[in-house]
């Protein structure tokens, strides 16, 4: 099992039962009675207590690699061992699978070719422009000449009409560019 699941442990007899756990040698809680387990009651260590449940089994919640070991299901009042399960729990990154897919990844050159498309991509994107710059300009520079000269002549604030110097003060040219208007 990879860390982060949830272990259920099968609890299907109507007495009570104890869960003992042993560890498998990796650090972390001490062997020894985790749960017990009475009908609908579950009574759990304090370190057990909030990643604990009772569903159709003993549910432990975000086991971690220090959880694996041997979990024995014994009777309380007969000490009859019912179930006995062997867990490991195992760190996503020790998994084979995460190993195995990550080391193809970087021996395919995965991690490379990701940056290489994103070159690829913005020369591309960057060509595109300067071409529809090239052509696409000269045939937009007049429609938008035509926009600016439709606005002046519905502008009512044109400051030209029946003036015959145009409205313009010699301060307020500049290379022909109205600076500001007359009061």
């Amino acid at each position: 099992m990879m860390a982060g699941e949830a272990l259920i442990l099968k609890v299907d007899v109507s007495d009570a039962v104890d869960v003992i756990y042993n560890s498998t040698g990796t650090p972390g809680p001490s062997s020894g009675q985790i749960c017990t387990v009475d009908g609908p009651s579950l009574q759990c260590k304090p370190e057990y207590t909030q990643r604990s449940s009772l569903t159709s089994g003993l549910e432990l919640r975000r086991m971690t690699p220090s959880d694996s070991g041997v979990y024995i299901i014994m009777d309380s009042r007969n000490k009859e061992v019912i179930h006995i399960y062997t867990v490991t729990v195992r760190d996503v990154q020790q998994s084979s699978i995460w190993k195995d897919g990550y080391q193809k990844g970087n021996e395919d050159g995965y991690s490379n070719g990701l940056g290489i498309g994103a070159g690829v991509f913005g020369i591309i994107a960057l060509a595109l422009g300067v071409i529809l710059g090239m052509f696409g300009g000269p045939r937009v520079r007049p429609l938008m000449g035509t926009c600016v000269q439709r606005i002046r002549r519905e502008d009512s604030s044109d400051r030209r009409r029946g003036d015959p110097s145009g409205g313009l003060q010699d301060e307020d040219v500049e290379s022909g560019v109205a600076l500001a208007r007359p009061p």
